[in-house]
């Protein structure tokens, strides 16, 4: 679907977050770019140093925290709803 859609429709905003230290990384970026050719507006963020999981320990390390709250933020700005401070 994300690569796809017909002429005219809507285009669809993905944010896509990367961990630096992740296997499918060199995947997560030619994804983002075979997106951006396909005319989608993407925002990636890569945390380098970090693994796959790191997105889910964002009660323990800073790094994840701050992810997860950048994703919380594109997502209420996508939204429309006011900034998560």
């Amino acid at each position: 679907y994300l690569l796809g859609g017909e002429p005219g429709q809507a285009a669809v905003m993905v944010l896509e977050v990367v961990a630096g230290c992740d296997a499918l990384r060199d995947e997560g970026h030619a994804y983002a770019t075979r997106l951006a050719e396909a005319g989608r507006e993407v925002t990636l963020k890569v945390y380098e140093g970090k693994t796959h999981p790191f997105f889910s320990w964002s009660g323990a390390v800073d790094q994840a925290r701050q992810a997860v709250t950048f994703a919380a933020r594109q997502l209420g700005e996508a939204l429309g709803d006011a900034p998560i401070d």
